[in-house]
Formats: C-alpha cells, structure tokens, sequence
C-alpha cells in the first residue's frame, strides 16, 4: 500500500471528524467550489557533563564502603517519551537556485528557466504523491531566512504540509486538524460539512505520514496503530518547534530510502501562489509573515512577472 492509499488518523483531535475510507466526490453541492474542487481531485535530554573532583570522589567512595543502614525505595524509571529520529543533515543543494546578491532595487534578475506549472488535472499527480490540484506543489521553493506562519502556509500553499518539517512544526506548536482547516478555509469562510469532512481527512493523513518519518515511539513504546500517535504527548515531549523558517525543510522524498522521486525544490510562478485570491484576503497582523510580504508585493507589481527565484530580490530589495 503506498503512503497516499489510505486515510489513517493522527491522534486525538475532538474538534473535527475524519473519514475512514478513501476520499469520494460530494453529492451535496459544496459552499466554497473551488476549495471543494482542489480537494476531491486527490484521492532527548541532552547529556549532562559532570566535571571530576578529587575530595568528593574520595568522600563518595568512602560514602560507599560504609555499611547500608536504610532501605531506600527505588527510583522509577522515566516515562518513555516520543524522540525525534536522528538523521544525515539535510542536501544543502536541495533549495532551488537564488541570483546571488548584490540585486539591482530597479529591475529584478531575469526570470527562472524550467518553471513549473500549477496542478490542474489529478493525472498530471505524479511525484511525491497526490497533492491538493490548484495549489503550487510542496515540491514549490519557499522564501528562506524569515518567519512564515502556519496561516500562510495553509492559504498559499497548503502542499507543503507535506514536507515532514512543516507537519512537525504544526504538531509541536499546538496546530490542531480544526485549526489547520480553518486556515485553509479563511478567505471564503467556515465550509459546509462536505468540505470539513474531507479536509480532515486529509489533512489527518498529511500529519500521520509527515510525523512517523521524523518521530519514533521511545523504549516500550508504540505508535498506537499503524497510523496513529499521541500528538499531545507528541508536543509535550519534544516541546515547542522555535525555527519558523524554511531553511530545514526538505521533501518527503529525502526521508524515504531508495525512492526514486525527486528531492529538489523547484520554481514556481508567484502568481500561482495566490491565483485569483483578492489581495484584501491576504493575512494580516500576526498572520502575516515574509510569505505574504512577498506575494502582496508580486500581487501588486503584476508587470514584473516574479517567480520563487526572485524571493530574495523582494526581501532585499524591500526590506523586509
């Protein structure tokens, strides 16, 4: 069974209910067409160092010839706790190229070669698996060095929930399945019940499969099932993820031994980020990080035609 044939469920999560089998096409006619469309078409501790010392060593070992006068009670092992897996650091050419710096504030580098295009037909889902058709692929270069948010993310390119860093992330920051639809749902409001169901259903099997290739149970643990893990243990043990950029990310592919799907990020037009989404919908406040700096700037310069190459040429170039 590969890792996109079945639905699964990641944790406990009271606030949404996921489907169980495949995902089917609506008979109910959805409230929000276009997201219901992208969506059918997819089916520990740190060691501790202890620095030596001569007359506590001769009081310890003295300490230790003497005679037990008491019975202690015994010291419960510690809770066995979710670790994150230990791997090989990262390809650092696994990024898409930038145009070196200095940039020219006038005009932007010229435009990248090999982009590619926006998912519109479920037979164009090849690599890394069935992605949400309409939106840029995981495999789209992300904006390095800065912040993004969880919001912008779900709304521009809910794909890279794919990448296992960005699942992790989610999980350890107290990001919910209801949490993660709600952002996906944002610029058009709440979904009908169609809509929610499937989502969760997909969004769940994109936690379940991120996290298990970047956790493992600790000693006499298990994941529960064959696709199920404790995310609120999951949190408590590894604590908050701190790193809200994208310069660990890398693709699905990379954390699969022998795979022969690409594990390169590619460029992609920044049009197709935001498609026909009203600049007014773009996040704000809290919500908005380099991500939606970067797409409101494209949005409103249309005749520079910018694409992922060009991420770094905004950020420098406008300060942000």
């Amino acid at each position: 069974m590969s890792e996109d044939e079945d639905e699964g469920r990641f944790g406990p999560d009271h606030t949404t209910t996921a489907s169980s089998g495949g995902l089917s096409l609506p008979t109910a006619a959805p409230s929000n067409p276009m997201a219901t469309a992208a969506l059918q078409q997819v089916a520990v501790a740190p060691p501790t160092t202890v620095s030596t010392n001569s007359t506590f060593t001769a009081a310890s070992q003295q300490i230790a010839a003497a005679p037990i006068s008491a019975t202690h009670p015994a010291v419960p092992a510690p809770t066995s706790a979710y670790q994150l897996i230990v791997r090989a650091p990262p390809n650092p050419n696994r990024f898409a190229s930038q145009y070196l710096r200095p940039h020219l504030s006038t005009h932007p580098p010229p435009p990248a070669q090999g982009l590619v295009t926006v998912l519109i037909n479920v037979t164009n889902v090849i690599n890394n698996g069935a992605q949400l058709v309409g939106k840029v692929p995981h495999e789209a270069q992300p904006p390095l060095g800065r912040v993004m948010t969880m919001p912008e993310i779900m709304l521009f390119a809910p794909n890279w929930l794919r990448c296992p860093e960005v699942v992790l992330r989610a999980i350890r920051n107290g990001h919910e399945t209801a949490d993660l639809i709600d952002m996906f749902f944002a610029p058009n409001g709440p979904p009908n019940a169609v809509e929610k169901r499937m989502a969760a259903s997909r969004i769940r099997k994109q936690l379940s499969d991120g996290a298990r290739l970047l956790v493992r149970p600790g000693p006499g643990m298990t994941f529960g099932g064959q696709m199920t893990c404790d995310t609120q243990k999951v949190r408590q043990d590894l604590g908050p993820q701190l790193d809200l950029t994208a310069d660990a990310w890398e693709l699905r592919a990379a954390h699969i031994a022998g795979t022969r799907l690409t594990a390169d990020f590619v460029h992609v037009k920044l049009s197709a980020f935001y498609g026909t989404l009203h600049i007014n919908a773009f996040p704000t406040g809290s919500a908005e990080g380099i991500l939606t700096k970067c797409l409101r700037f494209a949005r409103n310069k249309p005749n520079l035609d910018l694409d992922s190459s060009h991420f770094d040429w905004i950020i420098q170039t406008q300060g942000f």
